[in-house]
């Protein structure tokens, strides 16, 4: 029997082009994809956007199952763990960028353009289309499509798929958000507080596990760390940094047979006694008996 893993999936644009974004039609995805890499667990390194135009579409992403139909979006970002179920059942667009693309190569209209990469994360995972905003949507994708087989100036293409991408979110932002046409993303101190702590957490989580670690690192104090954190998602930095850490353990059990004696050393644990104590105070179990649960509903 294979071993159990988490597959690293880095960036691949087509072999022909040097784009930091690619669209792939699933009619041609089905062709050419491995048949064990749909049912394998795989970590993406980019931004990945799934538009169904057809039928419907079922993924996992982080332990959560979505069925996607006609119209729907899917947006996942670096660092999730996904699985298909088919290419099958459905039709449509992936798109798939670097997260650094929609950053602009220079100081013009720097702003807003930040405040898109900067609140990517307040879209929902899941996002359901319908009318004008399904053909406004389809029509944006096919034409991004077309642009990226352009035959033309790299950096020319690259600017045009980027400024296409960021009218893409926009859109995707005045749906979520039924916000005015001269909608603009507000970034206020509390939200570039919000974003450090978490870009900090996602690079350290595995290391520190005490919340004045990041109020050090980032020059914050613990209370107003925790105001923003509250404003902007509703629960304690504390919790956002526990439950980062609690996904981690439950991707490498679920998806890995590491030992849970190596995992707790990979999440910064220096024993597995105090792993295996922090796992049950917040899911009510072991983490074998997790494990367990995840091998028999597979």
């Amino acid at each position: 029997m294979p071993s159990r893993k988490i597959t690293p999936v880095p960036f691949r644009g087509q072999k022909s082009l040097k784009l930091d974004l690619d669209i792939v039609q699933i009619s041609d995805l089905r062709k050419r994809i491995h048949r064990d890499y749909l049912f394998a667990c795989t970590r993406i390194e980019f931004h990945q956007l799934f538009f169904v135009k057809a039928g419907c579409c079922a993924h996992t992403v982080d332990f959560k199952d979505y069925n996607c139909e006609k119209g729907g979006l899917l947006l996942m970002y670096p660092g999730q763990v996904q699985q298909f179920a088919s290419l099958k059942s459905w039709e449509g667009y992936i798109v798939i960028f670097r997260p650094e693309f929609l950053l602009p190569k220079n100081n013009a209209s720097v702003n807003n353009e930040v405040n898109i990469v900067n609140k990517l994360e307040d879209l929902p995972v899941f996002l359901q289309t319908n009318g004008n905003e399904e053909k406004a949507i389809l029509e944006l994708i096919k034409r991004m499509y077309e642009d990226v087989h352009l035959d033309t100036e790299l950096e020319l293409q690259q600017n045009l798929l980027r400024s296409e991408l960021q009218t893409l979110f926009h859109r995707l932002f005045l749906i979520c958000f039924n916000a005015e046409e001269n909608y603009q993303i507000p970034v206020s101190v509390v939200q570039k507080r919000y974003k450090s702590f978490r870009d900090a957490v996602e690079k350290n989580y595995h290391r520190y596990h005490q919340i004045c670690d990041y109020t050090n690192m980032l020059g914050y104090s613990e209370k107003s760390l925790n105001r923003s954190m509250h404003e902007m998602t509703g629960i304690s930095a504390k919790k956002y940094l526990t439950q980062r850490i609690i996904l981690e353990a439950k991707r490498l059990l679920a998806y890995t047979d590491l030992p849970i004696s190596l995992i707790a050393v990979k999440l910064g644990f220096d024993e597995a006694t105090n792993f295996s104590k922090f796992f049950r105070n917040y899911e009510n179990c072991s983490p074998r008996a997790f494990r367990l649960t995840k091998r028999k509903t597979k």
